[in-house]
């Protein structure tokens, strides 16, 4: 949420529980209404409730307490991560229970082997030579009518091994499904690239590319908002939304060579250079580096010179084809 109070931007993070915005059913998905709720001392609930030119107090949904205008639209910007308005996690919940699960029932497997209970066959023991192993440590019986007797506990042993390679392939399958990662350290010989890739990174990076969109899409309007809150102010009056471009900033150091060497190839081949600096892939915001970069970057400068002998005459380029296609003389063009 967004407010300008005393000509200044005051942005709140609201609860998402008593926080929601409301959008039309067509096929544009604006927001229409937007609200926030809270309650008082007393128990009473006060909902804040903004449209795109009005703004209400309502209180306990039978009272409207304020009623005015509201000129600079709804304040509040829903950020969402994914279309299915669903966390990173969220779409792992079974998998998560299910490794609690198996936790939990790892733990009770080491309880009950410690628990167990011990089976007298065909022996008789009374209570006193039955508390005698806690002294000893053992006991000795004899059998009766000539049959053997036989002392063990009562025990199921859960197989361990077993246990641990489903934890694995449960553990595994999450962290693909969330993209996540895995940090295990990787057998020998592998290369820089093939960890990146084989680890997860990129896969990661793929999904971190697609919340961008959500991501920005809530984003501009925040600053549609900002901007038309602070048309007061002649150097915010002059700024609109398509001079301002949302970056994300991350470590693009990985395959630092390859990435050099094609911005280096591009450069030499004639690429301009804000070009071939936004399509390598090394830098968060290639713009900025351009203009930082822009007095280095003279040498790549074309001249007049250049242009001109480097210009392409498409006539005399059609009739040099002509020529070798009829093999005959020159072939004249027809003015246009």
């Amino acid at each position: 949420m967004t407010l300008l109070e005393q000509n200044r931007l005051h942005i709140y993070v609201c609860d998402p529980r008593n926080t929601f915005v409301a959008y039309s059913n067509d096929y544009k998905k604006e927001p229409i209404l937007a609200c926030s709720y809270s309650e008082d001392l007393n128990g009473k609930r006060i909902y804040s409730v903004w449209s795109k030119n009005r703004y209400w107090v309502v209180e306990n949904l039978n009272k409207i307490a304020d009623s005015r205008e509201f000129a600079t639209g709804i304040p509040v910007v829903e950020y969402r991560l994914t279309p299915t308005r669903q966390g990173c996690f969220e779409t792992v919940l079974p998998l998560i229970d299910a490794l609690n699960n198996m936790s939990s029932n790892r733990m009770d497997g080491v309880e009950q082997l410690i628990q167990s209970f011990i089976w007298f066959n065909n022996c008789e023991v009374d209570d006193e030579q039955f508390t005698a192993p806690r002294e000893k440590g053992g006991i000795c019986t004899k059998s009766s009518n000539n049959m053997p007797a036989n002392i063990q506990l009562l025990q199921t042993t859960l197989d361990q091994q077993q246990s641990q390679t489903f934890v694995d392939y449960i553990y595994e399958r999450m962290l693909t499904i969330a993209a996540v990662p895995d940090c295990k350290a990787s057998a020998g010989g592998n290369t820089g690239q093939a960890l990146v890739i084989g680890q997860g990174w990129t896969m990661a990076e793929s999904a971190a590319k697609s919340m961008e969109h959500e991501f920005k899409a809530a984003e501009k309007r925040f600053l549609s908002y900002a901007l038309r809150a602070l048309q007061s102010d002649m150097a915010i009056r002059s700024l609109s939304l398509g001079d301002i471009e949302i970056k994300f900033t991350r470590n693009k150091t990985d395959n630092l060579l390859t990435k050099t060497q094609g911005l280096q190839n591009q450069l030499e081949a004639g690429i301009h250079p804000r070009i071939a600096i936004a399509n390598c892939g090394l830098y968060s915001d290639p713009e900025q580096v351009f203009l930082d970069s822009a007095e280095y970057l003279k040498k790549w400068e074309v001249t007049e010179e250049q242009s001109a002998a480097n210009a392409v005459n498409p006539d005399s380029d059609f009739a040099a084809i002509m020529n070798k296609l009829g093999g005959e003389g020159d072939v004249e063009l027809s003015e246009r």
